[in-house]
């Protein structure tokens, strides 16, 4: 099979120097455009070979060569597990290497991010399609065989996207705490892999260990509606400083009135099939340069009659609070509704109730980069760098690094001489998981921002414009999770009408 095999390695080792090409602001399109075909070509590849390598020596069937030599079973499960890591997994991890290197990062951290990747890839993707390989005669048989497990699965978590429309099923997706839905799916797909495999290659019991692939497969999606309180208990126990955020509370604060956005639209107004209703909070009790995230709250409404309608959201509140200050921090939670349930409730008068689950993240390290032309290296943030957009309208900073980051960061112009700043941006998605392992395209992550300092409309006049971001910085603040709490707050009779934002 050498032939399949270094053709699907030449592909692997053309994404790999693609991305090198590209490292920090590649700008060639033709590249660009090549980036997503030779992914799929690369992962469709390797899944072909993974299937071909088993079905060498197939196991359904009564003709096998394997038994008529005989060949140990135990042998032939690990020979062809071998020439998985080997042969379709190693010029993966060889392509992961060079291009760590390749951008200065060094041996010790390089190897960690290709160890790491293709290791969590390899229980993950490569073991499970060797089970699968066995349980087909031929390629044909795999493809048809798999096309039916994608489609069933599609359907039924499109069917629950559909039932769940006005909710979320899958409530840790896109959330720090994403890692123990992930870790359940991982330790569900492995064990049905060693059955499989225990299956065929002992047993030679080839029904049932379809069936185990069936039940698995629905045992999979089941497991991506983790609900979320088990989830966030789970993440408590991880928390570094449970004690950092007991003075943490938090109130509505109608004296603040209906939220105004700057740009004088209503925020309803950019998209005609949902709603936002921006509420007016007051935090307080919050420790200096932290990053308070919301990552999920239940939303109760009751009526004047006592019945009540929750909704779920997700990532939509963040608080954040430089320098020592008094810890007060006043803010809108701007919750967003399907417009058919907003209209359904907007003017009757109920009793709000919300249960938040917060995270708390303090403050690590803080870096400034120059904003023009800036190169930078450090521990945290990875190999960074500066350049102005096309238009000349905002500067760009993208950083690479070696593995996972674990990112929660904000980002500003600040002018040097005079410390006078532009708005602050935040990119706060961070993982709170506490293992290295990761999923992901490649073993470099890519992290930055875009910073406006001129509005080609002269709607907006920024502090630090055009003639100013030659003697400026871009100040990189990196945040760390401490705490994982819970409250709630309770609101009296409004109506959801007198709180959508005005222009």
């Amino acid at each position: 099979m050498w032939r399949m095999a270094l053709a699907v390695a030449l592909v692997d080792f053309a994404l790999a120097a693609i991305l090198i090409k590209l490292a920090h602001f590649g700008s060639s399109p033709a590249l660009r455009s090549l980036l997503d075909p030779i992914r799929f070509v690369g992962i469709f590849g390797t899944a072909v070979l993974i299937v071909a390598a088993v079905q060498q020596d197939a196991i359904p069937g009564m003709r096998q060569d394997w038994l008529a030599r005989p060949i140990k079973r135990t042998d032939l499960l690990l020979s062809k597990m071998l020439f998985v890591a080997i042969m379709a997994r190693g010029p993966i991890f060889l392509g992961d290497l060079v291009e760590g290197l390749a951008f200065g990062f060094s041996i010790e951290s390089s190897l960690a991010a290709a160890t790491s990747r293709n290791l969590w890839m390899f229980l993950a993707f490569d073991l499970p399609l060797l089970a699968f390989g066995t349980l087909t005669r031929n390629l044909t048989e795999a493809v048809v065989g798999g096309l039916a497990i994608m489609l069933s699965a599609s359907s039924v978590i499109a069917m629950l996207n559909e039932l769940y429309r006005g909710a979320r099923w899958q409530e840790t997706l896109r959330t720090g705490m994403a890692w123990v839905t992930q870790s359940i799916t991982i330790l569900v797909v492995l064990l049905a892999t060693m059955i499989v495999l225990a299956f065929q290659y002992y047993r030679r019991k080839t029904m049932p260990a379809r069936w185990t692939t069936g039940a698995a497969s629905l045992l999979f999606v089941a497991s991506l509606s983790m609900p979320w309180r088990p989830v966030f208990a789970v993440q408590q126990r991880f928390s570094q400083n449970p004690a950092v955020a007991r003075s943490v509370t938090l109130a509505f604060e109608p004296g603040m009135g209906r939220f105004r956005d700057p740009s004088g639209l209503r925020r309803s107004d950019r998209n005609e099939s949902e709603m936002i209703v921006p509420l007016p909070l007051r935090f307080s009790g919050l420790p200096d340069n932290v990053v308070l995230k919301a990552d999920h709250s239940t939303v109760r409404f009751i009526s004047v009659d006592g019945r009540a309608e929750d909704f779920t959201t997700v990532n939509d509140l963040e608080i954040r609070k430089d320098g020592s200050a008094d810890g007060l921090v006043r803010d809108y939670h701007s919750i967003r509704f399907v417009a058919e349930d907003y209209n359904r409730i907007k003017d009757q008068r109920v009793r709000i109730e919300i249960d938040y689950s917060f995270t708390l993240l303090t403050l690590a390290s803080s870096h400034g980069i120059p904003a023009v032309h800036g190169e930078q290296r450090t521990g945290d943030l990875g190999w960074c760098k500066t350049r102005f957009n096309s238009a000349r309208t905002a500067v760009q900073l993208l950083c690479l690094a070696p593995g996972k980051m674990r990112n929660c960061a904000t980002a500003f112009l600040e002018h040097a001489a005079s410390g006078r700043r532009n708005p602050e941006l935040s990119n706060c998605s961070p993982d709170y998981s506490p293992y290295w392992g990761q999923l992901q395209m490649d073993a470099v992550t890519r992290f930055g921002f875009g910073l406006p300092f001129r509005d080609p409309a002269g709607l907006a006049r920024y502090p630090i414009d055009g003639s100013k971001i030659g003697e400026s910085q871009i100040v990189v603040r990196l945040y760390k999770p401490q705490d994982h709490f819970t409250r709630r707050i309770m609101i009296p009779e409004i109506r959801l009408s007198d709180w959508v934002a005005g222009n």
